[in-house]
């Protein structure tokens, strides 16, 4: 009974008995056979009927219930289609603005009434007519809950990591790093946990994240990327590591996606657009740019969307991140009451003087629904793009590897250069680089190898 609701019925009197049926069920009450239901006086007449001339008997086996519940789940989608179908031609039968923005709302409507699930959780009960042992087994299984990490140690280690259907709202000053942080905690989920991630940003387009995202994987520096102008080896690197970085994905059966929609899209939109994917992390950056049907105050339409990406939390089981604006002057979440209400967890730092000077964040935890609170930081290295746990020595990547030999490699051959114009024995055999090549042609005052 839990996998269906009056929605599943077309005619009006077989939603009649199926609401009598399931409140039988629902009070503990078995459910009559058919020939007494036929006599129920709680049914109307016209319901009554209907059983009787439909020959309708109760379905006892398993397996023949769920398939009449596929079929009804079809019928119901056929239904929302038809019905919202012929609700958008008749919009468009005056072609103004504002019968295309009905009839797209009502396209939007349908889209994600037909494609939302049809399951329901059921009243759990203990005591008489108890159903509550599966959940209490569930509760105390020894099995490691399937939890969301951040790739944070201090995170991770005291709070378990996020829960599904959790929304998470993250907070910073302007020039805090949020967008690193969205990319950041992205990488981590995939390249360390291996999630399917997808993050929506408003503020980036995709050649942007990628940027980003290369820069922070090929720990090459962000400037380097986004002028195209790359020290020697550096463009190489940021290939090789990506290559890893994909290659990874295909190995473990795991996405990174980035979306940048290119125009205002709803929170409905989103997970319209997203629910196929089957994403476990989704993050939004930022909240304040999400569209909206309304046109209520800001604080009234950023609670309206926080609910939203929390209600889409629930239906895709998954955890969804979204990012919002610190103000400097109060240290809280601008419009904060409405989202906070919503969220399972709520980050929030700033960036002042001393945390540049510092290069480290604290994150603030105003709300852990989950855990005890707590304050952790984070070392920000945004001429990468990275934030990374703080004093934490042993976390080296290949990147990091790549990038010191690159560095010995260049010293060594500067040192090598200067000995042969002292005319000292080189260890240089046959010159296989460009800068070996044009040795002959170069002022050593002017030589730079990690110019090249």
């Amino acid at each position: 009974m839990a996998l269906l609701n009056e929605f599943h019925f077309g005619y009006e009197e077989a939603k009649e008995v199926f609401e009598r049926i399931a409140l039988l069920a629902k009070t503990g009450k078995p459910i009559p056979p058919m020939k007494v239901l036929k006599q129920d006086p709680a049914l109307s007449e016209n319901s009554k009927q209907f059983i009787t001339n439909d020959g309708v008997e109760l379905c006892e086996d398993e397996t023949e219930a769920r398939s009449l519940i596929d079929q009804l789940e079809q019928f119901r989608k056929l239904r929302v289609i038809y019905k919202g179908t012929r609700s958008v031609v008749e919009n468009l039968q005056e072609a103004n603005s504002e019968s295309i923005g009905l009839a797209l709302g009502e396209l939007e409507r349908v889209i994600v009434q037909a494609r939302s699930d049809y399951e329901e959780t059921g009243i759990v009960t203990s005591g008489e007519g108890s159903n509550a042992k599966p959940v209490v087994d569930r509760v105390l299984s020894l099995d490691i809950p399937d939890r969301i990490l951040t790739g944070f140690t201090k995170f991770d280690r005291l709070s378990g990591g996020f829960a599904r259907k959790d929304l998470v709202l993250v907070a910073a000053t302007t020039g805090g790093g949020k967008s690193v942080m969205a990319e950041q905690l992205a990488i981590n989920s995939y390249l360390k946990f291996s999630k399917n991630v997808a993050l929506v940003s408003f503020e980036m387009d995709d050649d942007e994240l990628y940027a980003r995202l290369v820069s922070n994987l090929a720990r090459v520096p962000f400037s380097e990327v986004y002028l195209h102008k790359f020290k020697m080896g550096h463009r190489q690197r940021c290939y090789d590591q990506w290559g890893k970085f994909n290659q990874h994905g295909e190995d473990n059966g795991c996405r990174f996606s980035v979306w940048a929609p290119t125009v205002e899209v709803t929170p409905q939109q989103v997970g319209a657009t997203l629910k196929p994917g089957h994403f476990d992390l989704i993050l939004v950056d930022y909240v304040g740019l999400v569209g909206t049907d309304n046109q209520a105050a800001l604080w009234e339409n950023l609670g309206s969307i926080t609910k939203q990406f929390k209600l889409m939390a629930n239906e895709q089981d998954c955890v969804v991140i979204v990012f919002a604006q610190l103000d400097e002057d109060t240290n809280k979440v601008k419009y904060s009451k409405a989202m906070r209400h919503h969220s399972s967890w709520v980050w929030k730092w700033a960036y002042g003087d001393e945390e540049k000077q510092m290069n480290q964040i604290t994150i603030h935890q105003d709300k852990c629904r989950h855990s005890e609170q707590f304050d952790f930081d984070l070392m920000a290295k945004f001429q990468f793009m990275a934030f990374e746990d703080a004093g934490d020595a042993t976390h080296v990547t290949d990147a990091d590897t790549s990038a010191k030999e690159d560095n010995e490699k260049a010293r060594d051959e500067k040192e090598q250069y200067k000995k042969k114009l002292e005319g000292e024995p080189v260890t240089i055999g046959k010159p296989k680089t460009r800068i070996e090549r044009s040795l002959a042609s170069v002022d050593v005052h002017d030589f730079d190898p990690e110019d090249e």
